[in-house]
């Protein structure tokens, strides 16, 4: 699911406002893709999806994996000024390539953001 995100690389440029419209799509896919699994997948009788140990599998990885993705979305949403924090608090599996990679998406530089070497501490 993380190269979902990436996709978004070919549009060279996503502005705030994007990334919280593309956030809240990401939001409706997550939950269509588990709906669509519970119809396809026949319920186990007696057992209501919640109990379902297939679904509540298929939707703690999804919500795992989508969550990193939103994450992501989350810095892409927040402005200049609180690039940097976004990125420090909501993604776990930080690297400098990753950041700058978000960085073009915004078309900002290391130097727009402040402490650019404290994130990666």
């Amino acid at each position: 699911m993380n190269h979902l995100l990436y996709i978004y690389i070919k549009l060279k440029k996503i502005d705030e406002f994007s990334a919280q419209v593309i956030y809240i799509n990401i939001g409706e896919l997550k939950n269509m893709i588990l709906n669509l699994y519970y119809i396809i997948v026949k319920p186990v009788p007696g057992h209501n999806k919640e109990n379902d140990s297939r679904y509540n599998c298929l939707n703690m990885i999804s919500k795992k994996e989508m969550s990193r993705v939103e994450n992501k979305l989350k810095t892409l949403g927040s402005s200049i000024r609180e690039f940097g924090n976004s990125y420090k608090n909501f993604v776990e599996d930080k690297t400098r390539e990753d950041f700058d990679k978000l960085l073009q998406l915004r078309e900002l530089k290391k130097n727009d953001i402040v402490d650019y070497e404290k994130i990666f501490i």
